[in-house]
């Protein structure tokens, strides 16, 4: 199995750009900058998408954090939608 691999570049602020081993790029922002996705999205979406032959289903996925600027624990709530 290959090595999975990501670059993050920060472009100021809370912004930041990450760029996949695949060639594909992600921003990140905060609400204040919004020109990209927030990082507790992409967690959302990472854990929704692992499920192994998940089909057509679609998949909603909820998280909060305490704090904006720290992610010390998170909560994740996975629903299947059929």
């Amino acid at each position: 199995m290959a090595v999975k691999t990501a670059d993050l570049r920060h472009e100021g602020d809370l912004r930041f750009v990450a760029r996949t081993g695949a060639g594909f790029e992600i921003v990140m922002d905060d609400a204040t900058g919004n020109t990209g996705t927030r990082p507790i999205e992409l967690l959302a979406v990472a854990i929704a998408g692992l499920r192994p032959g998940a089909g057509s289903r679609d998949e909603r996925g909820r998280g909060r954090r305490a704090r904006p600027e720290t992610l010390s624990s998170t909560a994740m709530h996975r629903a299947v939608l059929a």
